[in-house]
């Protein structure tokens, strides 16, 4: 962790500067921390940072934030990121870059667990010549992601994908041309493009229960529970229920802005609108709530971190989240937390409590 990163966390640890910065610190808070910003230059990047850091979340639900500037932002994240994942290999299929959170591994944060269809590998397989790939071995590889850990793969052909934490890919070790299929447990993020041949090209993610057919589209995927819910940010995919016998039973297409929720209990699919760009924030280090219980948060941190969560208080169950997080940092988001619900939080051997009246403070 960098001496910035430590000063923030220090920072938002002190009651005083949370006052300040969220403006309700006494005058003599105020005059405390104007004279330290004001005593070196480059406290104004900390406290910028700190900040953002800090979120502006509303846990009360008593009003929609204004979160459209956020979402806008991300887009464009997430869109540089796409760009600059270029090609560095023609015969591989994926090319693999790690990106794990600075923080302990036991941080707090809300992923969305996706699933994720493209082939990856670290340790390149043998090279076929293209006049013998028909008869290459179609051996399988499976990409996987451990606690607070993320995988960026990019396809050969200019496809890129994103793996959540907590989550595997499994897809051939080798690309003949033509249909391509994979397969998800936990959560990713796709950015398909259409094939560059002459032909249309299958793209396939199989997923508990059922499949996602693409030609050419970004979405998400999430495969935590029994319920895999997938999100379209463009394009068009083809989601589909299949029973034991791999028989369709229910299938929909899905146009951008939807999210279509699997339900493998009892084979069906329901489709709603939703804010596309808040199901992707993960990508880039942030997590948007809007209106969200904060049972629904708890359940979140526990998908990607391995964490649980234990609210004593029965009221905070409905308790409403609006905003933005930045999800790289166990510590700066339990004192936030703490802040900001007026309740107590404590981190017991990997158990996040809320609620519960603490003798002492252990955020480690």
């Amino acid at each position: 962790m960098s001496k910035n990163e430590e000063e923030i966390e220090r920072l938002l640890a002190d009651d005083s500067f949370v006052a300040w910065i969220e403006g309700s610190a006494s005058e003599k808070e105020i005059a405390k921390w104007r004279a330290w910003l004001e005593n070196d230059p480059a406290r104004k990047q900390i406290l910028k940072e700190a900040q953002s850091f800090h979120g502006e979340i509303d846990f009360k639900g008593s009003r929609r934030p204004e979160v459209d500037t956020e979402l806008y932002r991300l887009k464009e994240a997430v869109d540089n990121f796409e760009r600059s994942a270029e090609r560095e290999n023609e015969t591989a299929i994926f090319r693999i870059h790690h990106k794990t959170s600075y923080s302990n591994v036991a941080a707090v944060i809300l992923l969305l667990v996706t699933v994720l269809s493209i082939a990856t590998f670290i340790n390149p397989p043998e090279v076929y010549q293209s006049d013998s790939l028909e008869n290459a071995p179609r051996e399988l590889i499976t990409a996987t992601t451990q606690n607070g850990q993320q995988k960026a793969l990019a396809l050969s052909d200019g496809s890129k994908i994103i793996l959540n934490a907590n989550s595997s890919l499994t897809y051939p070790s080798q690309y003949t041309g033509g249909d391509l299929e994979v397969s998800l447990e936990g959560e990713a993020y796709f950015n398909i493009v259409n094939n560059p041949g002459s032909g249309k090209r299958s793209f396939s993610v199989n997923v508990p229960g059922g499949a996602v057919e693409v030609v050419g589209t970004k979405f998400n995927v999430n495969t935590y529970d029994q319920t895999t819910e997938v999100v379209l940010v463009e394009g068009r995919v083809d989601v589909k229920m299949r029973d034991r016998l791999s028989r369709v039973k229910d299938s929909y297409v899905m146009a951008p802005g939807e999210m279509s929720r699997m339900s493998l209990p009892d084979g069906t699919i329901n489709t709603t609108r939703v804010e596309s760009d808040m199901y992707v924030a993960w990508t880039q280090d942030k997590l948007v709530f809007d209106r969200t219980p904060l049972a629904e948060v708890a359940k979140r941190i526990k998908d990607i971190y391995g964490v649980d969560f234990q609210l004593n208080d029965y009221e905070l169950r409905e308790t409403l989240v609006s905003g933005s997080l930045p999800n790289n940092n166990i510590n700066v988001f339990l004192n936030t937390l703490e802040n900001m619900l007026e309740r107590p939080v404590t981190n017991k051997n990997g158990v996040i409590i809320l609620g519960e009246q603490k003798s002492e403070t252990n955020h480690e």
